[in-house]
């Protein structure tokens, strides 16, 4: 699972990550601008997410289908195609005509001055979410190809444009931000339509064809299983960010950019091995090979524990040098203190969501929507109500508090849910 050629594309994906990082920091600091930008991109995650709810069992039906034979598995992707496309369009239309009660929904408190930004950054970010289903669904059928080296090399576009974009405002001492979101769109475009073409290389000519009834199951079951599984994907953000929004301005630039260097540290230490986790798991538990699952989760967990000391203890000693260095003096020493010590609260939360991750994806094979319901339903209860009860006490800082608590809660459902399950599939052989 932890081979080098994945971790070097990933490495080449977040060396481009931390230019970005440096310039955000360079260019707009901790500011109104800063702060619109931050939040358009978790509105922007939320929104990919929803859209994605139909299709996200793609890879473990279409190993299903693949088992009895290729033709079978090749017209359900088809079937798939024609869906995204039927949901990308209607998500652009819904998206126009509701951008401002979306925003509200994220970030209900938001000044006037920040939410026109918002809104500009947003209205461009909905054109790249016409093909981010097409973008999904080819992402999953690669990776059940076990062609795990193109997603990892076209996901790092729109990063790449991002870049040239604040590399381009860097030299002309301009503040456009929407630049970024242009450049964020038009990468997202481009990964759609290289995907395309090399899934249509595999697979043939395009078939559009006739939704039947097994893809109206399917299309139940990947709902309920992403409302399960990833409905903190949806409504953690836009608690967080209207949490955010009531403090001063600078609050959600200081939790995004301790929370991005989180991202990068997952990114890299485990983002290809969790991956290849994934994909093996929908593999090997349709078929009850319960050690060799067993076996993979040990390593994933072991591994990972080993990855995030060293990674963890590296990036906070070096951070605040780094962070001073890079800022140009758009950030205090308090700011760069709050980062620093906020990315470490964050990476708590990391580590259990981690550790996690062999028990969520054996809940996920085994297509029972009901467990992920139950274990992350208890997070999405808990979360806010640890919020509010910390955040006179803790400020900023009850955000990681709560969702450790809130994420272990969680973790410990998931491995009852999972266990349950491998002993099932052990008293079935």
């Amino acid at each position: 699972m932890f081979k080098l050629k994945y971790n070097i594309f990933v490495s080449i994906h977040v060396f481009f990550n931390l230019i970005n990082y440096i310039l955000l920091i360079k260019i707009f600091g901790i500011s109104s601008k800063a702060d619109a930008y931050y939040i358009s991109v978790t509105i922007l995650a939320a929104l990919q997410s929803i859209m994605a709810m139909p299709i996200e069992q793609f890879m473990f039906f279409y190993n299903d289908y693949k088992k009895e034979n290729r033709q079978k598995s090749s017209h359900f992707y088809f079937e798939c195609f024609s869906l995204v496309l039927l949901i990308g369009i209607i998500a652009f239309v819904l998206l126009e005509l509701l951008c401002i009660p979306i925003i509200k929904l994220f970030a209900f408190g938001i000044d006037l001055s920040r939410l026109a930004i918002l809104k500009e950054l947003m209205m461009i970010n909905i054109i790249g979410l016409v093909v981010y289903p097409l973008y999904s669904l080819n992402d999953r059928f690669l990776n059940a190809e076990q062609k795990f080296s193109i997603p990892y090399i076209l996901m790092g576009i729109p990063t790449f444009f991002v870049s040239m974009s604040l590399l381009g405002l860097f030299l002309t001492k301009s503040n456009y931000i929407q630049s970024l979101a242009w450049a964020r769109t038009v990468g997202v475009i481009l990964c759609a339509l290289i995907e395309t073409f090399i899934v249509l290389k595999i697979l043939g000519k395009i078939e559009f064809r006739k939704p039947t009834k097994k893809l109206i199951d399917f299309i139940k079951n990947s709902t309920m299983t992403r409302i399960g599984y990833g409905i903190h994907d949806i409504l953690a953000p836009m608690i967080i960010n209207n949490v955010l929004v009531m403090f001063s301005t600078g609050a959600v630039s200081i939790y995004y950019l301790a929370k991005k260097i989180a991202d990068t540290l997952n990114l890299v230490a485990i983002g290809p091995a969790e991956r290849i986790l994934s994909a093996k798991i929908s593999e090997l538990f349709p078929a009850k090979q319960i050690e060799k699952i067993k076996s993979l989760s040990k390593e994933f967990s072991s591994k990972s524990v080993i990855m995030f000391i060293l990674a963890v203890s590296i990036i906070f000693i070096i951070n605040p040098y780094l962070l001073k260095y890079l800022s140009s003096k758009n950030l205090t020493l308090d700011d760069i203190n709050t980062v620093n010590f906020m990315f470490l609260a964050l990476s708590g939360w990391l580590f259990i969501v981690w550790q996690e991750r062999p028990y969520l994806f054996i809940n996920i094979a085994s297509k029972k929507s009901k467990y992920m319901i139950i274990s992350n339903g208890m997070f999405i209860v808990l979360f806010p109500i640890l919020i509010f009860l910390l955040k006179n006490s803790l400020n900023l800082f009850a955000i990681p508090a709560s969702a450790i608590i809130s994420q272990y809660v969680t973790y410990n459902f998931q491995k009852f849910f999972a266990n349950r399950l491998i002993r099932e599939a052990v008293n079935e052989q």
